[in-house]
């Protein structure tokens, strides 16, 4: 899990909004914007033309950062993104275990 403030030396780079974003989809299930949205599905196409003049510099260590940290399962397809927030992300997911395993 990433808590807010412990992000690593790729995800520094990139805009403090980003690395906000990122880390509360990870942790909490929270939208993203449409351009954080198109590097998690990889979509490369729309992610140039979404980036602005900070982030496309820094495409590769997004890239990285997400490819590292971004579970498979809230990534690549639309149907994934949309059960990741339902999910309530990574939060979300070890709150629903603990509740089955305490009913079970």
């Amino acid at each position: 899990m990433i808590r807010d403030g412990n992000v690593d030396e790729d995800l520094k780079r990139v805009a403090p909004e980003a690395q906000e974003s990122l880390v509360a989809y990870v942790n909490k299930g929270r939208p993203l914007g449409d351009f954080l949205r198109a590097v998690i599905m990889d979509k490369l196409m729309e992610t140039l033309t979404r980036a602005d003049d900070r982030n496309i510099h820094l495409l590769k260590e997004l890239g990285m950062w997400v490819y590292w940290n971004v579970p498979t399962s809230a990534r690549y397809t639309q149907a994934n993104y949309e059960a990741w927030i339902h999910a309530g992300g990574e939060d979300g997911i070890k709150e629903q275990l603990s509740e089955e395993e305490s009913d079970g």
